[in-house]
């Protein structure tokens, strides 16, 4: 008879042991390569479209609505415009997010359920980038426009509209950005190369990093923890600043120095608020 205890392993002072509950059901025949992934928050669904300029234009992207173990919920042809962004709202809604500003909602079966609008100048200058985040307030979506604009609504169910200053300098989207709570307001961190600015209601500010250097480099990624407690910053240099997010004390800067083979590689990084990740990617040709 087997020994009752073997299946459990040390953890400290605890054991624990690991139970199969079910076996992961993901089939996707092209993978995630070019295209629009939106996991939902606690293990939620997961929502899947190819990005539609990797298509042809003869051929519809298809939106997917995955469980976290790869099981099909809904799955549909996408009739509407380009998509730039996939999120998921605190309740569960999928929000997809058009190049014309146009933001359209669906609920977990693929139902639609309702539309909105991020502002007429929208139509024109057209979203270059959208994020969709949560905050006391519920489900906002933040955008900036191919006029280096930027646009907020806080909350998707009270529908506001807030347009931001004009960021000094700043042709095209930024390097990097990403949206912070702070003092019960919604403020975008952004960085337009080596600067970084702060966007509230009422003005542009330049930041300046505790115990940053100019030689750090340009700013390719920011992550925010999910409390807004925390912030990450890293650069094409590879130097990582991690800090509070009033910007105000800095507990860690160091550097990643990863050393792909010559002529074969550069560095890329992922970022978020728990860790870092430096990949090689390939070079064409």
């Amino acid at each position: 008879m087997a020994f009752i205890t073997a299946n459990w392993n040390p953890l400290g002072e605890a054991f624990y042991r690991k139970v199969e509950l079910y076996q992961m059901s993901w089939v996707l025949r092209d993978g995630l390569r070019d295209s629009l992934v939106a996991a939902a928050p606690y293990g939620g669904p997961i929502a899947v479209m190819k990005e539609s300029q990797c298509l042809s234009p003869s051929v519809r992207p298809q939106l997917d609505i995955y469980t976290a173990s790869g099981v099909t919920m809904a799955t549909f042809p996408w009739k509407s415009g380009p998509v730039v962004q996939l999120g998921w709202s605190v309740s569960e809604e999928l929000l997809c997010v058009q190049q014309d500003g146009t933001v359209l909602i669906y609920d977990l079966t693929g139902a639609f359920l309702r539309h909105f609008s991020m502002g007429q100048e929208v139509v024109q200058s057209h979203v270059s980038e959208a994020k969709i985040f949560h905050s006391p307030y519920g489900t906002g979506v933040a955008i900036v426009t191919g006029s280096s604009r930027f646009t907020l609504a806080t909350n998707i169910d009270d529908l506001k509209l807030r347009r931001l200053p004009e960021v000094p300098g700043l042709q095209g989207a930024p390097s990097c950005w990403a949206v912070l709570n702070q003092d019960r307001q919604t403020k975008v961190l952004l960085a337009n190369g080596p600067e970084l600015y702060l966007l509230d209601n009422t003005c542009c500010t330049s930041v300046v990093l505790p115990g940053g250097s100019p030689l750090d480099g340009v700013f390719v990624h920011i992550a925010v923890s999910f409390s807004y407690k925390y912030l990450a910053l890293f650069t094409d240099t590879g130097h990582l600043w991690t800090g509070l997010a009033n910007l105000q004390v800095r507990p860690a800067h160091s550097q990643v120095r990863p050393h792909p083979p010559a002529g074969k590689t550069t560095p890329t990084a992922r970022l978020n608020h728990t860790h870092l990740q430096v990949r090689p990617r390939p070079q064409p040709g």
